[in-house]
């Protein structure tokens, strides 16, 4: 099936219609921060619910454990089969 570039740019303007982006979601609006509203005249902070930086630094510390772990077990003259 062979498509105009009349008819790709009507489908294309259909697609970006206003009516078409608020169905989906997609607005300029933008998206309301969780939590209460802020202070007058204090910056905006945003708002972590989740603890993926307090996971990533359990990882971070158990990678460097580990790590030191296999440094005493290998000397400097310790050879491993290739």
């Amino acid at each position: 099936m062979k498509i105009s570039r009349k008819r790709l740019k009507e489908i294309v303007e259909e697609e970006m219609s206003e009516p078409a982006l608020t169905e989906c979601g997609m607005t300029d609006e933008p998206l309301p921060m969780p939590g209460p509203p802020p202070e007058p005249n204090r910056a905006l902070e945003p708002v972590y619910d989740d603890d993926e930086g307090q996971m990533a630094m359990g990882q971070l510390s158990r990678l460097v454990n580990d790590a030191g772990e296999l440094t005493n077990l290998l000397g400097g003259h310790t050879q491993l089969p290739s």
